[in-house]
């Protein structure tokens, strides 16, 4: 079953102890309290939280252990709308939740309750992957690019618009090496060693970058202006971000909720500079988006974790998605509240909420509580299994859960 909720059971009770949820659920022996144990909370309807159940009855507005094999170590994780990836200190990926177009990669349109091998060619090793709708992506430690799952607007890359059950290439210019990839909707991006932006897929919005609203089935280059460096993506539905190596970002593509953060609502096919207020170095970006499954409005919005471990936000805020004690959207960043002392070190963004890693390790959150009602307004800290910390976190622009490694 596939649906987008406005996650009235997590949130509404958000605040219940981590033990008590925790009893509800297996515990793979192994697999938890462990470092580098991956840990998933929100919606389960599919699978996507990988601990053997399955169906809304088993969402956790707290995080409980997947079933990773015993004996693995992950160290990246990513989610997609209802699937997920784990990457292992061997190279290796572990994908689960739904398969309808293969997005798992192991050859297959089944389901999976619980963390199944991607088949990658042999002698591959992964560092870190990305999930979109219904594909994912997978960063190799030779700076190649694997790609698998749903292809309908060429969002892998390979110039094909052929389902792939397996992993298959992106077809990169010779010579290229990638070091950062984002997975939009139904897009996909790409940084380069250089520090060059290549982005792939839909295009309706102009979210690819390249002056046009063409999609592609192969990376284009983003026309980002001579001289700016790129060091990180992100990827919204359909919008795009990247942070340069003076901790500018740029945006483009649809701009209807200010979703840009450049003062404006017109779409843009080539990137804009976001208005952060003047001093601020970003280091990181993330991006929310709208399921075109979903009955309200969600969360075309941007995030930005600076230096000083700050987060700016930008778009549309009518799920409190902005953190910043309202529901109005914004056309430029405003100050998301996380608490005073608190220094985020990473952000994410789902439809219609959004959350923060902390430098201690802890998870906050804020936007859309109680079946649409009574929004978190600013960032209130995540229910964490005693004596864990997280090292890692994700949820994506569709995504209906939250992924976290943890560490002891």
């Amino acid at each position: 079953m596939r649906r987008m909720t406005t996650r009235g059971f997590w949130v509404g009770t958000a605040l219940l102890a981590a033990t008590a949820i925790a009893s509800l659920f297996p515990v793979p022996v192994g697999a938890a309290n462990q470092a580098g144990a991956v840990y998933a909370w929100f919606d389960d309807d599919a699978g996507q939280l990988g601990n053997g159940l399955v169906g809304p009855q088993y969402d956790s507005p707290t995080p409980i252990p997947s079933q990773m094999p015993a004996g693995t170590t992950s160290v990246a994780v990513a989610a997609g709308q209802s699937h997920s990836l784990a990457v292992t200190s061997t190279g290796a990926v572990y994908a689960f939740g739904f398969n309808g177009s293969g997005q798992l990669g192991n050859g297959t349109t089944t389901n999976s309750v619980v963390p199944v091998q991607t088949t990658l060619p042999a002698g591959v090793t992964v560092s870190a992957v990305a999930a979109g709708w219904d594909d994912s992506l997978a960063l190799t430690s030779t700076g190649s690019v694997y790609a698998w799952g749903m292809n309908k607007y060429g969002e892998l890359g390979d110039g094909t618009l052929k389902q792939r059950l397996l992993p298959v290439l992106v077809h990169f210019p010779a010579g290229v090496t990638i070091v950062a990839i984002a997975a939009g909707e139904f897009h996909s991006l790409a940084v380069s060693s250089t520090g060059v932006v290549y982005a792939w897929g839909a295009n309706t919005y102009g979210q690819l970058g390249n002056g046009t609203t063409v999609n592609s089935a192969l990376p284009v280059q983003v026309l980002l202006k001579s001289g700016v460096v790129a060091t990180a993506v992100g990827a919204g539905d359909s919008h795009s971000l990247v942070v340069t190596s003076t901790g500018a970002v740029y945006t483009w593509g649809k701009n209807t909720f200010g979703q840009l953060g450049n003062g404006s609502t017109k779409n843009s096919a080539v990137p804009v500079l976001a208005h952060l207020p003047a001093g601020v170095v970003a280091v990181g970006v993330a991006a929310g988006g709208a399921s075109p499954t979903a009955k309200v409005q969600e969360g075309d919005y941007g995030l930005a974790v600076t230096s000083t471990g700050a987060v700016f936000a930008w778009g549309f805020g009518g799920e409190a998605e902005l953190g910043n004690g309202g529901t109005q959207s914004s056309k430029v960043p405003v100050l998301t509240q996380l608490p005073a002392g608190v220094t985020a070190t990473a952000v994410g963004a789902g439809p219609n909420y959004a959350h923060a890693l902390t430098a201690a390790g802890d998870v906050y959150y804020w936007g859309a509580k109680s079946n649409g009602s009574n929004q978190l307004l600013v960032p209130a800290p995540t229910p964490l299994p005693s004596g864990l910390h997280a090292s890692a976190v994700s949820a994506g622009p569709d995504g209906e859960q939250i992924l976290a490694i943890f560490v002891s």
